[in-house]
């Protein structure tokens, strides 16, 4: 398996459905995530890149690069229907993460009333 391959099975089991969507999450250059996927072995990312695509893809970037260390083992929860919310929750919760504490209580505090019925 190559590190293409392992990206796409990362990205599908994430639920990220778009090259664009990963470098929202992770902070790598959509191009760059795009050569990764179609460039097969002719591209190698710095380990800066595969360390920020690891962390968010929730793997290792020995993972990534070789294979070597184990994904993780347990599956996201299974969604079904129209509920299902693809990547988003990935993506929403990369971007608060990277908030200060005091940012993340007013965002949680703000889609708790977004969501009200």
């Amino acid at each position: 398996m190559s590190l293409a391959q392992r990206l796409r099975a990362q990205m599908r089991w994430r639920g990220i459905k778009s090259q664009s969507q990963l470098a929202r999450i992770s902070g790598v250059s959509q191009s760059c995530i795009h050569h990764i996927l179609t460039r097969q072995d002719g591209y190698w990312p710095s380990r800066r890149t595969l360390l920020r695509l690891a962390r968010a893809l929730g793997t290792t970037a020995p993972w990534l690069t070789d294979g070597v260390a184990a994904a993780p083992a347990e599956p996201p929860p299974e969604r079904t229907g129209a509920s299902e919310p693809g990547g988003y929750c990935a993506e929403i919760c990369a971007l608060v993460s990277r908030q200060p504490h005091s940012a993340q209580r007013q965002i949680l505090a703000a889609v708790r009333l977004m969501t009200r019925p």
